[in-house]
């Protein structure tokens, strides 16, 4: 019986001891390149550690995915000695939670403390030994190997090795994020970085990824190329940000001010009284017609400004006219404008007007200010009149009516170029 026990005791015994893994990891929180990691490797004394099952190099990989990156000694012949390095998919955002996920294990942690910007990433003083780019990293490993007998289970010893560089993403839109907007307002979202190479993110908005992201899962940025998206706010819009790799997420949250059950009719301010221009539009008299007209004022030698009422579920305006002897008529397009807003609305009307600008080169160019002949006297030409329109020509949404909710006409001209 006691030959029994204690067979059975030396079989737990050696189970015990073959069921402990001894495990190295250099963590090197820097792009994966062959002669850099052999140069460190060797002035440390461990370059004779690549090829060994027990250790595993993790470094920074500008692929979508993790991936192995083929890697040798630098030898040939009997002296090579071949590994995969894994390429961590991301980007250096989140050092320190990587580093944390390496040290669940019971072990031992060594950081190379000097020229990084994260630290020790808030370890204390017991959490790791300070590493210098001289230190014997055989020597170290020997002796963690004595620590680990005395250990039950596995036993890790991470080598930390930290980027100088910090890297950033960040989530940004062109309008407060602490206020609501009104129901199809138009926002700019962007995601940057102040990353010299290409790194991979993913970009959603209320959890569904943007079209920049959806052949590959996510979109590749850089300090010059960042990623822009507009998007019409017609709920209450989540919109993330996430540096694959990383674990902080970016949000934006914002808010609609009410619905839009219906479109309400176009009120076209032609004499709206500027804060920086004076009207820009005059009320007159032409003396050789006896007609009253509106005259509209070119601002900056280049634009129109139109000016009405704020209105939900709108996307899309038009500008038509008819010439009033000709018949003659002309559409454009109305491109809204908050940076003329900004210069003509007073802080007390941004709520409820909206600002759309007509390009005086665009008018020309259609041949829009050329006489007209007089319909009593063939011989005299006179500046053309228009009866203009506004009309809604785009709902956010199909529900909304837009038939009948143009504008009055007004009959105007406009102050030429010069």
């Amino acid at each position: 019986m006691k030959i029994l026990i204690s067979f059975i005791t030396c079989l737990i015994l050696t189970a015990n001891i073959s069921a402990q893994e001894f495990k190295v990891v250099f963590l090197i929180d820097k792009p994966y390149d062959k002669t850099s990691l052999n140069t460190m490797l060797e002035s440390m004394n461990g370059l004779s550690l690549i090829g060994e099952d027990f250790v595993q190099f993790k470094m920074i990989s500008n692929s979508e995915n993790e991936v192995k990156l083929p890697h040798d000694n630098g030898d040939s012949g009997k002296k090579l000695k071949k590994s995969n390095v894994i390429g961590m998919a991301g980007v250096r955002c989140n050092p320190c939670k990587r580093l944390m996920d390496e040290r669940k294990a019971k072990g031992a942690t060594y950081v190379l403390t000097s020229d990084n910007d994260f630290g020790t990433c808030k370890l204390g003083v017991d959490d790791y030994e300070a590493l210098s780019s001289s230190d014997d990293l055989m020597e170290i490993i020997k002796k963690e190997r004595k620590k680990a007998k005395k250990v039950d289970g596995d036993y890790k010893v991470v080598f930390w090795i930290p980027s100088n560089q910090t890297v950033s993403v960040e989530l940004l839109s062109d309008i407060e994020t602490n206020k609501k907007v009104d129901f199809g307002t138009l926002v700019t979202f962007t995601a940057s970085t102040n990353s010299k190479e290409n790194i991979p993110v993913i970009m959603k908005v209320n959890d569904e990824l943007v079209d920049a992201c959806k052949d590959n899962g996510v979109a590749k940025i850089n300090r010059n190329i960042p990623l822009n998206i507009s998007h019409e706010i017609t709920e209450l819009t989540n919109v993330t940000l996430e540096g694959k790799g990383c674990g902080e997420l970016k949000k934006i949250t914002i808010d609609v001010s009410g619905k839009c059950d219906e479109i309400e009719k176009v009120i076209h301010e032609v004499t709206y009284n500027s804060k920086s221009k004076g009207p820009l539009g005059v009320k007159k008299t032409a003396q050789l017609e006896g007609i009253s007209f509106s005259l509209l004022q070119l601002i900056d030698n280049k634009y129109y400004i139109v000016v009405i009422n704020k209105q939900c579920g709108v996307r899309e305006y038009r500008a038509d006219f008819v010439e009033r002897t000709t018949g003659r008529r002309f559409s454009f397009t109305l491109r809204k404008s908050q940076e003329q807003a900004n210069v003509h609305l007073t802080a007390s009307d941004r709520d409820n007007y909206s600002v759309f600008t007509l390009n005086h080169d665009d008018l020309k160019s259609k041949g829009f200010f050329e006489d007209v002949k007089d319909p009593s006297n063939s011989e005299l030409t006179l500046e053309p009149a228009y009866n203009m329109t506004i009309v809604p020509v785009e709902a956010v949404k199909s529900s909304l009516e837009l038939r009948g909710n143009e504008s009055e006409p007004h009959l105007v001209r406009f102050q030429k170029c010069n």
